[in-house]
């Protein structure tokens, strides 16, 4: 039962990465959410500016 506990945890770290990482790095090179946001139906990923990427991270 703590495995899963771990393993969700462990996910969401890895998500909230992501997002608060960014669209493009800093050598212009697209990161994961920019993938993310092309998707149809995730098109509100577009709007998240700087400071609730980062809050989704703490």
């Amino acid at each position: 039962m703590s495995g899963r506990w771990i393993a969700t945890g462990i996910c969401l770290i890895v998500a909230g990465f992501v997002l608060a990482r960014g669209f493009i790095s800093s050598q212009q090179t697209p990161l994961p959410l920019y993938y993310l946001s092309e998707l149809p139906g995730l098109d509100f990923l577009k709007g998240l500016r700087a400071t609730p990427r980062f809050s989704l991270l703490l």
